[in-house]
C-alpha cells in the first residue's frame, strides 16, 4: 500500500509550493464540503422520513375515528365502508390505505380483489393496540416496502374493533428526497467551484507575497542571513514602518545595549540619534552619516526599502568612527612602508649603477669617494635621528621619507629643534606616524608642482613642554584661505585621479581624538605651515566633537 502511495508523495513534495497549496486547499475544501453535504443530506433524509411518518400517523388516527368504520367493523360488513373509503383513498397522496378487523382480515384496501384477504407485513402489534396506541413502522406488504401509520379503531366501551394502516411507499419518499436534495446538489457544486477559484487566487497571492521563492529556499536564505548577520564585524538594525527594530546582530546590540539588552521588539524612539534615518517618506540611502551614540562616534549607512503601496523599512549598518580611522591608519602606514621600500630600492640601486660605473671606467679614487659622501651624509641622518627621535617605527618613516625626497629631488630638512622622547597619553605611536607621513606626502606632492625655484620641506616634532607639536612647512603653492575649511573633509583633493581626499581627513580626525588644534599658516615667500598641536594633558572641548582649525 504505501508502495502505491510514495509514487504520489514524491511527486506532491518534488512540486513547486504554489501547486502544493492550491491541491491542499482544495482537497480540505472539498473534504469539508461533502461532509456537510453528506451530513445535509442524511438529515434532508431523516426530516422527511419523520414527516411522512407523522403524516401517516395523523391519517390513520383520523380515518379511525369515522363513526361508519367502526360501525362496519361491529357488524362486520366490509360492504358499508367500500365508497366511503375510495373516496378517502382518491383524495389523499397516501399509497395505500387498509382496514382490517382484529384477525387482520382486510375491509378495504385500494385493490378490491384482496379485501377479504389477510394483512401482511407482520407489523400489527396488538398489545399496543389494544391500550389505544398508534404508532408508526417500516414494512414490506402487499405492494412492497413503505412507511405506515397504525391507529387503533376503538368502540364507545373503548374497546378495539379494528386497524387503520395508512402507508407511503418508500419508492415515493425516495422520489421526494431527489426532488428536494437538487438544490443541494447543485449549491453543493456551485460552492466547490468557489473553493476551486478560492484556492487558486489564494495560491497566486500567496506566491506573489513569497517573491516567487520555494520555502525550501526562504528557510535557506533565512539560515544563510542569520549566519552573516551574526559573522558581521558592523553593527546591523532592522526597522519596520512602525520603527520597531525586527533585527539586529550582536555587534549592533554590544554598541547600543552594551550585550546587555535584546534589541529587537524595541522602538528606534529609544534612540533618537537615528529617527532621521527611519523618518523619510521614500526610498532612499544615504551613506557615511556621522551619529554620537553615548559619546561614541558611529559612522551610519541607511538604506529604505519596500514596494509603492506597501510600507517601508530601512535597514542601518554603522561602525565605530575609530575603528574606521584605525583600519585607515592601518592602510596608510602599509602604503607607506612599501613606499619608503621602494623609494630606497630604487635609489641604492641608481647609487649602485653609478658606483660600478666609476669601477669599470677604473675611477676608483672617485668611486671611494662617491661612496664616504652618500655614507657620511646618510649616517648623519641616522645619528640624529638616534640622538632625537626615541620611536624606531617613527625613526623608520622618516629614513623612507628622507630618501624618497632625494628621488624626487626635494630638499627634506629636519630641524635642530626635533626632539621626541615621549608621547601624550591620547595619542599611540601609530597615530603620531600617520599624522607624520600623511602631512610629510602632501608637502611632497606641493613642492612637486611648484615649478620654478628649489624643492624644499621642512619638519619640526618636538614634545617640548607639555604638547606634542609636528610642524611641516613647504615652499609649494600655498593653500587659499577660502579652502583650508573644507580640505579637511573626507574625499576633498586638488588632486586628479581616485582614491584621495583621505590624508588630512584621518590627521584631523586622529587630532580630534585627542582633543588637539590643526593650525594653517602661510609661509614665505610661497608655501604653507600647517601645525598639529596635541595636548599632553586633554581637557574636552566645549562641543565635544570638532577640534579647532585655525587659519
Amino acid at each position: 500500500m504505501f508502495d502505491k502511495i510514495k509514487p504520489i508523495l514524491n511527486w506532491f513534495s518534488g512540486s513547486k509550493f504554489q501547486y502544493r497549496i492550491f491541491l491542499i486547499l482544495l482537497l480540505t475544501s472539498l473534504f469539508e464540503i461533502v461532509t456537510v453535504s453528506q451530513g445535509a443530506s442524511s438529515l434532508i433524509d431523516d426530516i422527511i422520513a419523520e414527516q411522512v411518518s407523522h403524516k401517516a400517523l395523523s391519517q390513520a388516527k383520523i380515518i379511525a375515528r369515522i363513526p361508519l368504520i367502526k360501525r362496519a367493523l361491529q357488524e362486520q360488513s366490509p360492504e358499508l365502508i367500500q365508497d366511503l373509503m375510495r373516496d378517502v383513498q382518491r383524495s389523499s397522496d397516501t399509497a395505500f390505505i387498509v382496514v382490517g378487523d382484529l384477525h387482520s382480515v382486510r375491509y378495504f384496501h385500494p385493490s378490491p380483489d384482496k379485501v377479504g384477504l389477510t394483512m401482511t407485513g407482520g407489523d400489527n402489534n396488538w398489545e399496543q393496540l389494544r391500550l389505544g396506541q398508534p404508532y408508526s413502522s417500516i414494512s414490506t406488504g402487499s405492494m412492497g416496502l413503505s412507511v405506515r401509520g397504525k391507529a387503533p379503531v376503538m368502540d364507545e366501551q373503548g374497546r378495539l374493533v379494528g386497524i387503520v394502516s395508512v402507508g407511503y411507499m418508500v419508492s415515493q419518499i425516495d422520489s421526494r428526497i431527489a426532488s428536494d436534495a437538487a438544490p443541494v446538489i447543485y449549491l453543493t457544486f456551485f460552492i466547490v467551484l468557489l473553493a476551486l477559484f478560492i484556492a487558486f487566487v489564494l495560491s497566486c497571492y500567496l506566491k506573489k507575497q513569497l517573491l516567487g521563492m520555494e520555502p525550501e529556499s526562504i528557510a535557506r536564505q533565512l539560515q544563510e542571513r542569520t549566519a552573516i548577520m551574526r559573522s558581521l564585524y558592523e553593527g546591523f538594525v532592522a526597522v519596520d514602518d512602525k520603527g520597531i527594530i525586527t533585527a539586529a546582530n550582536p555587534s549592533a546590540r554590544e554598541a547600543l545595549s552594551q550585550g546587555e539588552t535584546p534589541l529587537r521588539g524595541r522602538n528606534i524612539r529609544e534612540f533618537p540619534q537615528f529617527m532621521a534615518l527611519v523618518q523619510q517618506e521614500e526610498l532612499c540611502q544615504e551613506k557615511d552619516l556621522h551619529i554620537t551614540v553615548d559619546d561614541t562616534m558611529l559612522i551610519c549607512n541607511a538604506t529604505r526599502y519596500g514596494t509603492p503601496g506597501t510600507p517601508y523599512g530601512t535597514v542601518i549598518s554603522f561602525r565605530k568612527q575609530e575603528d574606521i580611522e584605525l583600519l585607515t591608519q592601518q592602510l596608510s602606514q602599509v602604503r607607506q612602508y612599501v613606499e619608503t621600500l621602494r623609494v630606497q630600492a630604487h635609489e641604492y640601486a641608481n647609487k649602485l649603477s653609478v658606483i660600478g660605473g666609476m669601477i669599470y671606467m677604473q675611477d676608483y679614487d672617485r668611486a671611494l669617494s662617491y661612496i664616504e659622501s652618500q655614507s657620511r651624509s646618510h649616517q648623519q641622518t641616522i645619528d640624529f635621528m638616534n640622538q632625537n627621535i626615541f620611536f624606531p617605527k617613527l625613526r623608520g618613516l622618516l629614513m623612507g621619507k628622507y630618501h624618497q625626497a632625494q628621488e624626487l629631488g626635494i630638499e627634506f630638512i629636519m630641524d635642530d629643534g626635533c626632539c621626541l622622547n615621549k608621547l601624550p597619553e591620547t595619542t599611540t605611536e601609530e597615530q603620531v606616524i600617520a599624522i607624520v607621513g600623511n602631512l610629510l606626502s602632501n608637502a611632497f606632492e606641493a613642492v612637486q608642482r611648484h615649478i620654478t625655484g628649489e624643492r624644499q620641506v621642512t619638519l619640526l616634532i618636538t614634545d617640548v613642554g607639555d604638547d606634542l607639536v609636528i610642524e611641516v612647512e613647504d615652499n609649494g603653492p600655498g593653500i587659499p584661505d577660502d579652502k583650508i575649511p573644507d580640505i579637511i573633509r573626507k574625499g576633498v583633493t586638488s588632486k586628479k585621479g581616485v582614491n584621495h581626499g583621505v590624508g588630512l581627513f584621518l590627521v584631523n580626525s586622529i587630532i580630534n581624538q585627542a582633543n588637539g588644534h590643526l593650525l594653517f599658516e602661510p609661509a614665505q615667500p610661497s608655501g604653507v605651515i600647517v601645525t598639529a598641536v596635541i595636548p599632553g594633558h586633554p581637557t574636552r572641548c566645549r562641543n565635544g566633537s570638532e577640534p579647532t582649525v585655525s587659519y
